[in-house]
């Protein structure tokens, strides 16, 4: 009759625990995922050149894949960013053609907290990959960033330097980084 007992007290104290760690487990995760910054990145812009057709959709998965890793952002669907750039533009009529407008549009109608705009220059030394935060919630900062590139074959590593200047304006780290440009042989 004594372990029946114990063997019911012992249920009824898993029982509480449950009850008491469940809801705070279901907390911090919501509270996590509140914490997240929500970006938008829209697609680059590039020169009109046939090698070049590659790049928007290659900018934006190399911009998600490095920018997320760090596990404080989440990128917002590119189907959900071209659902919505459509749905914007058709409400509009095509009539903003400023692209800053366009993205605080598109930024809160995806409840995001930033928008990454940007565009490829290409310049007589290589390339020139320009950027602009443009934040969505009144507490944060919009900021500019850009990474010149000395060749297409560099495009990754520049890239790699796009996204770290953007982590550290988002995270406020003060480590400078050069540009990727070619050795001087």
């Amino acid at each position: 009759m004594n372990n029946r007992i114990f063997y019911t007290l012992i249920q009824k104290l898993w029982i509480c625990f449950f009850l008491i760690m469940f809801p705070t487990i279901v907390y911090s995760v919501a509270l996590e995922q509140t914490s997240l910054l929500r970006i938008v990145i829209l697609p680059f812009v590039v020169p009109n050149q046939a090698d070049l057709t590659f790049l928007p959709d290659s900018i934006y998965d190399m911009i998600e894949t490095r920018i997320t890793s760090q596990g404080k952002v989440r990128i917002i669907d590119k189907q959900l960013v071209q659902n919505a750039v459509d749905l914007t533009k058709a409400e509009y009529n095509n009539a903003s053609s400023d692209t800053h407008e366009l993205a605080l549009k598109i930024g809160i109608r995806l409840n995001a907290d930033y928008v990454l705009v940007g565009d490829v220059k290409q310049l007589q030394t290589g390339f020139k990959l320009t950027g602009q935060m443009i934040a969505i919630n009144n507490q944060l900062h919009s900021f500019d960033v850009f990474c010149n590139i000395s060749e297409l074959d560099v495009f990754i590593e520049g890239i790699n330097r796009f996204v770290e200047k953007v982590e550290q304006k988002l995270y406020g780290s003060s480590l400078i980084l050069p540009d990727i440009m070619p050795d001087k042989k």
